[in-house]
């Protein structure tokens, strides 16, 4: 597991149990359960959801059309040589060169 999994699944585990003790401090075990309800709707807007948050975030930009860096040749190749769907490519402003991959594999 790698240290930005470990962090999100650490915060993720933190607030989930933060909402299941406040749940049961306002309305003991009917309490309990609308707190784990706003938990599992948490994890699923964190993991499904999460990846389109940070794009507006940055202020992403999808790579279409013409590209001048032919950074959708090389994605392309290395996606054929993992053997895995080829992603979406974005480009965002910043100061510093920056790369970072986010996104679900289903499968």
């Amino acid at each position: 597991m790698t240290k930005n999994s470990l962090k999100v699944w650490s915060f993720l585990t933190a607030v989930s149990l933060c909402l299941l003790v406040a749940g049961y401090q306002v309305a003991s075990r009917h309490g309990l359960f609308l707190g784990f309800v706003c938990s599992l709707c948490l994890h699923v807007l964190v993991f499904a959801f999460g990846d389109l948050h940070l794009i507006k975030v940055f202020k992403a930009v999808r790579i279409e059309g013409q590209d001048p860096w032919g950074l959708r040749e090389l994605l392309e190749n290395l996606s054929v040589k993992a053997a895995i769907p080829k992603p979406v490519l974005y480009t965002f402003p910043l100061a510093t060169p920056t790369a970072f991959a986010l996104g679900h594999n289903w499968n």
